[in-house]
């Protein structure tokens, strides 16, 4: 699972690459999330093997898990975790 740190005020983007699970010629076609309470996904763009996250809010001190699975042109499905820890500042 990958980590990262926002504040609750921040929208950042986080780009989570498939490249190491998809094989020639393939690519993300489409993906589902699912996002812990209190927490917004406002946003996802695919960008070949490459999923981009806009992610907004956020309790300062709280933790949220968001699950992406990504399915390829050739039938691949991926499912990947990444943990938003939300700090003060």
């Amino acid at each position: 699972m990958l980590a990262a740190r926002k504040t609750a005020a921040d929208r950042l983007d986080y780009d989570m690459d498939f490249t190491g699970y998809l094989g020639a010629g393939d690519a993300i076609n489409s993906v589902e999330a699912e996002v812990d309470p209190g927490i917004t996904l406002a946003a996802t763009a695919l960008y070949g093997a490459v999923v981009k996250l806009w992610i907004d809010g956020g309790s300062a001190g709280q933790s949220y898990h968001i699950t992406l699975t990504a399915s390829s042109n050739q039938g691949r499905v991926k499912q990947v975790g990444l943990l938003i820890r939300v700090t003060e500042s």
